[in-house]
């Protein structure tokens, strides 16, 4: 994975938005389940996971690279892990209720695409996951997929595709 330098004004710049969207989405996405534990990859400063945890979730926990800050973290510090998503394998001691990935698919080469769905599929059975698609450009887009490229292999790993947040949004 290309390293990705985010400065603290970055996540001071997005977390507003972010947590308006978690808020926004995570409302209509907790009437299908209701997770009692969330975790989320590549979340930066936990603003989906404090969301979660502020529509009641009891437990959860964060993977990110180690350039997040823990002084801005806006869950608890034993509710992150640092580590290297493209180099490193990720596991739960248990499922989680549900798993949110959102736009990090894109920053992971596509030799680790594969693995990297099964890792998120061996988390929990319900997962919420985006990634960016090709042409949209960014920060560390090295995998840039259309949705059909990230469908099949969720597909493979037992999972189905259900598109239903935008509409509701």
């Amino acid at each position: 994975m290309r390293t990705i330098n985010y400065d603290h004004t970055s996540y001071d710049r997005q977390s507003v938005g972010s947590l308006r969207a978690a808020e926004a989405v995570l409302k209509h996405v907790f009437k299908f389940i209701q997770p009692k534990s969330v975790c989320d990859v590549g979340r930066g400063i936990g603003t989906w996971l404090h969301a979660s945890k502020q529509l009641g979730v009891e437990t959860v926990i964060g993977f990110d690279g180690s350039y997040v800050d823990p002084a801005k973290l806006l869950i608890e510090r034993e509710e992150f892990q640092a580590m290297d998503l493209q180099a490193s394998r990720l596991s739960l001691p248990d499922k989680t209720d549900l798993v949110v990935s959102l736009e990090v698919g894109e920053h992971l080469d596509e030799g680790r695409a594969d693995t990297f769905v099964e890792d998120l599929a061996g988390m929990s059975d319900n997962i919420l996951f985006s990634a960016a698609l090709p042409y949209r450009g960014g920060e560390g887009h090295i995998n840039e997929q259309f949705h059909s490229y990230w469908i099949s292999k969720f597909q493979h790993e037992g999972f189905y595709c259900f598109y239903f947040v935008r509409p509701l949004i």
